[in-house]
């Protein structure tokens, strides 16, 4: 239970990881009206049909209380969130910060970074860090402490506080375009990434404090960076089809996965088992979500990419 305990930080993971992939996609030449269209097309049908089942099915919820609807309408529902009394589909916040840095990210490059300025982005990103840790310094209170409830609607829930992993990754496609990365051993990267872990688990121990709300997210994300780092220099890199379905159907899954654990709960007497059943009827319903409504999204977008990539070829 106590390693358990840090399975929080897998949210933290996964905004290096998207930090990473999505700034490098933009480094690469990638124009930002073929990046929102992409990421437009990725996300948002599966998104808007999992909030109808929300709003119209009574049965779907995993709670009774949820946020309104046009919170979730403009990607705003993570700001002011009480999970208390708007606990149904509370995952979305998450969702909500990578909007809001997809947002943001294409006009800071458009700035000052498509002239090849590396200095200016790391920068930016440094003094945004900077920023995020001064921020929850002055909304942290000591009711937080014994009121977890204040914690995660004014510092973890907030775009603002949250932004951590999202700017490590970020940071890592601009060192990775300067040959940086290049000169960081596996070795080093991984051990470095494993002691940072350990030092963030050991701030996080307790979520609440002082020490963890500031330093928290900033320690967990950097060593989750270097661990990116490590993986990335790997002389042989594996992609096999395991690998790859997860990777399509991780999004899916993460928008069922609570209502889909709620129904499970009671399908036995054994805790196993519907902990078992939970896990195959979740990516059996991502799967059926992938084929039938996002692999055909997907083909379409990319006939779109090619008609909005021919009309901006000069003529």
């Amino acid at each position: 239970m106590p390693a358990a305990t840090f399975g929080w930080s897998g949210v933290d993971l996964f905004f290096v990881l998207s930090g990473y992939l999505i700034t490098k996609q933009l480094l690469s030449g990638m124009g930002i009206g073929e990046f929102y269209l992409r990421r437009a097309l990725r996300i948002l049908p599966l998104y808007w049909l999992v909030l109808v089942l929300y709003f119209t099915v009574p049965a779907f919820p995993e709670q009774s209380g949820i946020a309104p609807f046009w919170k979730f309408l403009f990607f705003v529902q993570n700001i002011g969130l009480v999970a208390e009394t708007q606990g149904a589909f509370s995952h979305a916040w998450s969702l909500c910060i990578e909007e809001h840095f997809y947002l943001f990210l294409g006009p800071l490059l458009s700035l000052g970074y498509k002239r090849n300025d590396d200095r200016w982005l790391l920068s930016v990103l440094g003094l945004a860090m900077v920023a995020e840790a001064l921020l929850r310094s002055a909304i942290w209170s000591p009711e937080m402490a014994t009121h977890r409830s204040q914690y995660l609607t004014w510092i973890y829930y907030p775009t603002p506080s949250h932004l951590d992993g999202l700017i490590v990754g970020a940071a890592l496609a601009a060192l990775a375009r300067k040959g940086a990365l290049a000169k960081v051993s596996v070795r080093s990267a991984l051990i470095g990434g494993m002691v940072v872990l350990a030092l963030g688990a050991f701030l996080t121990h307790d979520r609440e404090s002082l020490a963890a709300s500031v330093f928290g997210f900033t320690v967990v994300s950097i060593g989750y960076g270097l661990l990116v780092v490590a993986a990335l220099g790997q002389e042989r890199p594996r992609r096999g089809p395991i690998a790859a379905s997860l990777a399509w159907l991780a999004y899916p899954a993460y928008l069922i996965h609570k209502p889909i654990l709620k129904a499970a709960a009671t399908l036995t007497t054994s805790a196993d088992v519907n902990v078992a059943l939970a896990v195959t009827l979740v990516f059996l319903g991502a799967a059926v979500m992938h084929l039938l409504i996002e692999r055909p999204i997907l083909r379409l977008r990319e006939r779109l990419v090619r008609r909005y990539d021919g009309l901006r070829e000069p003529r």
